[in-house]
C-alpha cells in the first residue's frame, strides 16, 4: 500500500498540493488577523464615539477635534482653550485683538488708565460723575 501511495502522486503533484494547502492557511489567517484587529466605531451607550482611543497616542491632542477638552467656561481658538472673557488675543471672540494698552476685561477691550468701569484694574468703577485718569478715579 505504502508503494501505491508513492506510485499513484508524482512529487511534482504533491508538491502542488502542499503549496495549495499552504496558500490556503495563509489566505484563513490573514482574514482571521485582519477581522479581530480591525477597531469598530461604533456608538456607546452614552451616545459618542470614541475615536480618540484608537488614535496615535503620541499625536498631540486639540481641542478643536475633542471641543470637551476645554475647561468650563473656556472656548477653542486656533487649537488653544482660552477664556473669551480675560484673553488679550481672543477677548469676547476668536482672532479679536486688544490694542495696545489695552486689557480684556469681561470680553471687552479696555484700558484700565482711562476707562472708569475698570479704573486702575478689573472692575473698579468711579462713582457717578467721576472720572478716571492714569488709573485712578478723579485724579487731578
Amino acid at each position: 500500500m505504502y508503494t501505491t501511495f508513492l506510485t499513484a502522486y508524482s512529487p511534482v503533484s504533491m508538491i502542488d498540493e502542499v503549496m495549495k494547502m499552504m496558500k490556503a492557511v495563509i489566505f484563513s489567517l490573514l482574514i482571521l488577523l485582519l477581522s479581530t484587529t480591525m477597531p469598530t466605531f461604533q456608538e456607546t451607550t452614552d451616545g459618542y464615539y470614541h475615536m480618540h482611543e484608537y488614535r496615535n497616542p503620541r499625536a498631540a491632542i486639540t481641542c478643536d477635534e475633542y471641543p470637551e477638552l476645554c475647561n468650563i467656561g473656556a472656548s477653542c481658538c486656533l487649537r488653544r482653550c482660552v477664556d473669551l472673557e480675560i484673553d488679550e488675543l481672543n477677548c469676547g471672540e476668536c482672532g479679536m485683538r486688544c490694542g495696545y494698552g489695552q486689557t480684556c476685561c469681561d470680553g471687552k477691550c479696555s484700558n484700565f488708565l482711562f476707562d472708569k468701569n475698570n479704573c486702575g484694574f478689573r472692575k473698579n468703577r468711579c462713582g457717578d460723575g467721576s472720572f478716571c485718569r492714569y488709573g485712578m478715579c478723579n485724579y487731578a
